[in-house]
């Protein structure tokens, strides 16, 4: 029976998976093609280019992260701007884990994330999300080095594999409008003070010459007014059955593997 059982589970695994293309060093996962994914932590991340609702038009994008560079770019959320990040203090801004917000998807709570991509509506409108990492701290920390020296590492999209990387293409969007949300599980953060700082860590463009990061800002904000309503996706049929073919076989992969 442990056979039988580990064998289903490496089967529900490749299911999940199923949206991720290897590359030479990592995952990359095309968020222009598979518009839903679960990068594979352990916690059941999302990562959603549609199904969830978006609104547009100026001010309602609200920002507490701004980074913005040519080629790559970085940064995470304090008053005083540190590496890439930008309009300091006002869309680049200290947060507490109290400022999290939380929605819920089939039945399970999560931290939502709205990041606006703002790329060339053009050749130049691919970009990269190579790093998404959350930290915590009983202290403000302004640096980068005390940043990865003393914070937490709460949450980081590459626990899976160290060069996950999620990519988009900005060609119909623009400014003003969210692109990607990100559904962090609750439990990631389960016995942090509501009173620490929260801190978002991001980098983009580093995964090739034509995905770097160009032109405005990319911007994050939370996500608390999103709803989300998963659709299965076509790529994602064939593998959907081929679980339930292994579950209908299941009284014959018993007795085979049976001692």
């Amino acid at each position: 029976m442990t056979t039988l059982r580990s064998f289903i589970a490496f089967i529900s695994a490749a299911v999940l998976s199923f949206a991720a293309a290897p590359a030479s060093s990592g995952i990359v996962y095309d968020l222009s093609v598979n518009t839903t994914v679960a990068v594979p932590t352990l916690d059941g991340t999302m990562w959603v280019s549609t199904e969830f609702t978006k609104t547009t038009g100026t001010g309602v994008i609200n920002p507490f992260l701004s980074i913005q560079s040519n080629t790559t770019e970085a940064g995470y959320n304090i008053d005083s701007g540190v590496l890439d990040t930008k309009r300091n203090g006002q869309y680049s801004r200290t947060q507490r884990v109290s400022d999290l917000q939380t929605v819920t998807v089939a039945g399970i709570s999560y931290y939502a994330f709205l990041l606006d991509i703002n790329e060339p509506n053009n050749a130049e409108s691919l970009i990269s999300i190579d790093t998404f990492a959350i930290y915590t701290s009983n202290q403000l920390l302004i640096t980068f080095n005390q940043l990865v020296t003393t914070g937490t590492l709460q949450f980081s999209m590459d626990s899976a594999d160290p060069q996950t990387t999620l990519l988009y293409d900005d060609l119909n969007t623009g400014s003003g409008q969210g692109d990607v949300a990100f559904f962090i599980p609750v439990t990631a953060l389960t016995g942090v003070a509501s009173t620490d700082y929260f801190y978002l860590y991001q980098e983009f463009g580093n995964a090739n010459l034509s995905h770097n990061s160009q032109s405005g800002f990319e911007e994050t904000r939370h996500g608390g007014d999103l709803t989300f309503v998963p659709i299965p996706e076509t790529n994602v049929v064939l593998p959907i059955l081929a679980v339930l073919g292994v579950m209908a076989a299941g009284p014959l992969v018993r007795r085979r593997f049976q001692p």
